[in-house]
């Protein structure tokens, strides 16, 4: 994949709030008052390396990086995700994005596969049976739907991670060179999806760490620090979060089957 700069897209903005797929992170966890948000990068080492997007599939993109580093927190070996595969289950056969939720409640229930399976580049195509029987190596055993900035920042003090999809508004798509991301600017375009591994102040408010899908020639060689105003949920009737936390453990399969 390209390292350039390239700022794709393709999340999709729910129209709703509340999804019944998962539980709600307060409905599970608790909500922690800012006192005791843990500012944190514990996971940094397990971030897989990060490379560039070359189509609107940051939904599966974000999902698959991020399952990279799920899995060596729980001291597995993973191969690399394919960044195409769980888009195609859900993009209506046009490459013109996909929700969060869908691909979240697919990480549960149906797994990540290999790329060696399925090319980044094929972002559309017919799933089987023997992608089903290999993915379901690599399944989430928990999600929760986060609500608000509160609840992220519960997560990842928790040390969970996190997936969400947001508006960037016009100032999203700007590449500061030191990864501080600007206050969300109210401008509703440019959908999004990206994970977040931990939390930090060093911008003097609380932002999240996020390893982005855009190569390492954009923000902090790849990383964004996003402050709280992009984690809103809801105002009137436009909706602004598709986010998720997610822990996970996986039993390997002695032998994988051999791809077809």
């Amino acid at each position: 994949m390209s390292d350039q700069y390239i700022p794709l897209c393709g999340a999709l903005q729910p129209d709703q709030p509340r999804f019944a797929s998962v539980p709600t992170w307060a409905e599970r966890n608790p909500v922690l008052p800012q006192s005791e948000w843990r500012e944190h990068d514990d996971h940094a080492e397990l971030c897989p390396p990060i490379e560039a997007q070359t189509h609107n599939n940051c939904t599966n993109a974000a999902l698959s990086h991020m399952g990279g580093a799920l899995f060596r927190l729980h001291g597995l070996t993973p191969p690399r995700f394919s960044w195409a595969a769980l888009y195609a289950r859900n993009n209506g056969g046009k490459d013109q994005g996909a929700f969060c939720r869908d691909l979240a409640a697919d990480f549960l229930r149906v797994g990540l596969l290999p790329s060696e399976m399925w090319p980044d580049s094929q972002i559309f195509g017919q799933w089987n049976s023997l992608h089903t029987e290999v993915a379901a190596n690599w399944k989430a055993l928990e999600i929760y739907q986060l609500m608000n900035f509160a609840d992220v920042a519960s997560a990842l003090s928790r040390g969970f991670l996190v997936y969400h999809g947001f508006v960037l508004g016009n100032g999203g798509v700007t590449n500061p060179r030191d990864g501080r991301m600007p206050e969300f600017d109210r401008q509703f375009s440019n959908g999004h999806a990206m994970w977040s591994r931990g939390l930090t102040r060093r911008f003097g408010d609380w932002r999240t760490i996020t390893p982005n899908t855009w190569g390492t020639s954009w923000g902090d060689k790849g990383v964004g620090y996003w402050p709280a105003s992009y984690f809103w949920l809801q105002s009137g009737n436009m909706v602004n979060l598709d986010c998720f936390a997610v822990r996970a453990a996986a039993v390997q399969a002695d032998k994988l089957p051999a791809a077809a």
